[in-house]
């Protein structure tokens, strides 16, 4: 459960968050851009020189990415992202998993965590401190200026009632995601910025 005294208006439901996976999941949803990031991930990392031996996933993970890592050897683990996404202090202090994990891995890969966590400082300085010295924190979140025409279309239409609703969380854009790594203690953090065109025909398939 995702309640404590200290989140008391939580901006993401977790278990909301999970039946639309689930959802999607049966409709038979095409994950593509999370293939698309993981592709990317893949490929920034063949071009170091580095090998990585212990590896986290922490956050969103399709069946086929731990393999990926363990071809070459590397013990991979993944890693329930509720406790990090639900940003409760006594609910992360509970999870024996994430409190035997710190200081354990040469590199966490995380994609799709940070942009749906209810306190993303307090996510980042778990995934920075699963890392050893000198460890390696890389990952793909959603961006703060995607879906530009949707987000245009619904303000136009609550303009038009005359009543907002909160439909889109506060994305963070490529400089705020930069400085929140850097104040959780990470070196040298980069930001690289992919943009992809989608378009859907029908809006119940978004």
């Amino acid at each position: 459960a995702c309640t404590s005294a200290r989140v008391t208006n939580p901006l993401f439901s977790i278990a909301r968050r999970r039946q639309v996976e689930a959802r999607a999941a049966r409709s038979g949803h095409d994950q593509f851009l999370a293939r698309r990031a993981f592709a990317d991930i893949l490929e920034s990392l063949a071009m170091t020189s580095r090998r990585f031996t212990r590896i986290a996933l922490v956050g969103k993970a399709l069946p086929e990415w731990p393999k990926a890592f363990a071809l070459d050897g590397a013990l991979v683990t993944q890693f329930n992202p509720a406790p990090l996404e639900c940003g409760d202090p006594d609910v992360l202090a509970r999870e024996a998993a994430l409190s035997d994990a710190l200081g354990s891995f040469n590199l966490v890969v995380s994609i799709g965590l940070l942009d749906h966590a209810n306190d993303p400082r307090l996510a980042a300085t778990i995934l920075a401190g699963m890392l050893v010295p000198g460890g390696h924190l890389i990952g793909a979140v959603v961006g703060g200026d995607s879906l530009p025409a949707l987000r245009r279309a619904m303000l136009d239409a609550d303009r038009a009632t005359g009543q907002a609703a909160q439909r889109f969380h506060p994305l963070m854009d490529g400089q705020s995601l930069a400085g929140l790594l850097a104040q959780v203690g990470l070196d040298n953090p980069v930001i690289d910025v992919d943009r992809v065109t989608v378009g859907y025909r029908d809006p119940s398939r978004l």
